[in-house]
């Protein structure tokens, strides 16, 4: 399942609206078959490890970190697939939060004659597809907020200079953190006072929030992704309207007005920090209104700085 969870962690960012899957195939304590779920409309991760085993799934064990589905969608379900293949027993992270799956898919194993456990590292693929959940559990996007400030909470000098307070290495992190999320979200005075190109690997939405008018020679407007919110937003309302839009998660990188707001409204899912070891003293705070108590956090390393991921809500 370790292998598997793995191999899940490969989607991260491409597989939206779907989960993160992985599967690994073992017989005769030998890995035959593995893979993940690559993007929505791909091969299932179980599907893709049964078609490497081939013959030899036959009465093999499979492993997988999600409840495999049970119905028809851009694929046929994975159940049907496992069936046919002949695998004898199947061990499942979690069940799938999906209304249309949610125990089918294990009880239509198990009228296959197939043995199913279910729980194995249940946590770790539950965090993995925090996103998912909420989706399946709220209709609504997962938010996290990231910002990148100084130990006593600057994310700007006295003088108002904001680049770069971070690592070279920090900010490259962040770009790849940013390609797991479908949107990338920010005011329009963050985006007049950097001009950032708020890019990524996956090309999220970029959401522009402010009335600020910003020249239209500015990154943000490099091609027809972005969205322009020019009054104040509603932020619940907003995510309803992005929801509908296809949109199921989203990437905070606001300055303190953004901030301030996405915190009071109780939105956030999940906060990042990136802290670099200096001092500002005078400047412009992250945050006016705290963050709420992390029900789960933790600490890394990224070149100079350290990263800070705290969790408001867990699901």
């Amino acid at each position: 399942m370790k292998r598997a969870l793995s191999l899940a962690r490969e989607g991260l960012g491409k597989t939206s609206p779907n989960p993160c899957v992985g599967a690994v195939l073992v017989k005769s304590n030998r890995v035959i078959g593995d893979g993940f779920h690559e993007k929505a409309g791909k091969d299932h991760a179980e599907v893709v490890a049964i078609k490497k085993a081939g013959e030899t799934a036959r009465n093999s064990t499979l492993y997988a970190t999600l409840e495999p589905c049970c119905h028809h969608g851009k694929t046929p379900p994975c159940v049907d697939v496992i069936a046919k293949a002949g695998i004898k027993q199947v061990f499942v992270a979690m069940k799938d939060p999906n209304p249309l799956v949610n125990g089918k898919g294990i009880e239509a194993l198990r009228r296959a004659g197939i043995e199913v456990m279910v729980g194995m590292m249940e946590d770790e693929a539950r965090m993995l597809n925090q996103p998912y959940i909420k989706n399946m559990t709220a209709s609504l996007p997962y938010v996290v907020l990231k910002t990148a400030c100084t130990l006593d909470f600057k994310i700007a000098d006295a003088n108002g200079r904001s680049k770069w307070i971070t690592s070279k290495e920090a900010r490259q992190y962040a770009r790849v953190l940013r390609s797991h999320y479908d949107a990338i979200l920010t005011g329009s005075g963050t985006v007049l006072a950097d001009n950032p190109m708020l890019s990524a690997v996956n090309k999220p939405l970029r959401i522009i929030l402010g009335e600020s008018k910003i020249p239209s020679n500015y990154n943000v407007f490099r091609d027809g992704n972005v969205l322009v919110i020019k009054k104040r937003a509603d932020l619940k309302k907003l995510l309803e309207d992005l929801w509908k839009k296809g949109v199921r998660s989203v990437f905070v990188e606001g300055g303190n007005g953004i901030n301030n707001a996405f915190v009071k409204s109780g939105l956030v899912d999940k906060y990042c920090f990136f802290v670099a070891p200096k001092y500002f003293g005078d400047g412009l705070n992250a945050f006016d209104t705290p963050p709420p108590k992390f029900l789960r956090a933790s600490t890394a390393e990224v070149g100079t700085d350290e990263l800070l991921e705290g969790f408001a809500k867990l699901y």
